[in-house]
């Protein structure tokens, strides 16, 4: 397989956001006095936030209030910290003039900032937020979008990502899928899930041989 480009996830892949995500929807929860388990919201991880609130709750306005109070949680008490083994990947990417591109449920503001403060923003060649796509995922229309926007095919583009939702997106767009592996998921579900390999960024690294 010739790879000319890479499609990132971006929280739990690129930044290692995932703790303070799900705390920050565990404060919520309990604030609003909301009996929902966390395990909830982890195996949806990598939805938007009201998607994923729209499978545990049947309220919209509460919805909304609960991503407010989400949001400035996360946003306090967030610590930055891009993912291990990243920035050298990135690099090495970019040595082989891999075009590089993020694909997130998150808000283009809240990327942008985190990249620039992280200094990774000069990396990637194209970035879809939430509000760019008319699809997110798993809807598997995300991933075809980008590929349409990019011009680029099936069989030359790699997704990498850290969650089961971005496994699911994968194979449902018959898109070669990568893992990096966290404490978050486990391994074999994402191969069950159909990934192609789960490791380090050093380990996919070799296994893709670009």
């Amino acid at each position: 397989m010739k790879i000319k480009a890479i499609i990132f996830d971006f929280d739990g892949t690129i930044v290692d956001t995932n703790f303070y995500h799900l705390k920050s929807f565990e404060k919520t929860f309990k604030k609003f006095n909301l009996k929902i388990s966390i395990k909830e919201v982890k195996n949806r991880l990598g939805m938007p936030a009201e998607k994923i609130l729209e499978e545990l709750i049947n309220d919209k306005k509460l919805i909304k209030k609960i991503i407010k109070e989400k949001e400035k949680e996360f946003e306090k008490t967030v610590k930055l910290k891009e993912v291990k083994g990243i920035r050298k990947f990135l690099k090495f990417l970019k040595n082989k003039k891999i075009t590089t591109i993020i694909l997130s449920s998150s808000r283009k503001k809240l990327i942008l900032k985190t990249l620039k403060k992280l200094k990774l923003i000069k990396y990637f060649d194209f970035i879809f937020a939430k509000e760019d796509l008319k699809y997110h995922k798993p809807n598997p229309k995300s991933i075809l979008e980008v590929l349409r926007k990019i011009k680029g095919k099936r069989e030359n583009v790699v997704f990498i990502g850290d969650s089961y939702i971005d496994a699911i997106t994968a194979k449902k767009a018959k898109i070669n899928f990568i893992a990096i592996k966290t404490k978050y998921f486990s391994a074999k579900k994402l191969k069950m899930l159909g990934a192609k390999f789960v490791g380090n960024y050093n380990e996919i690294k070799n296994f893709l041989e670009v």
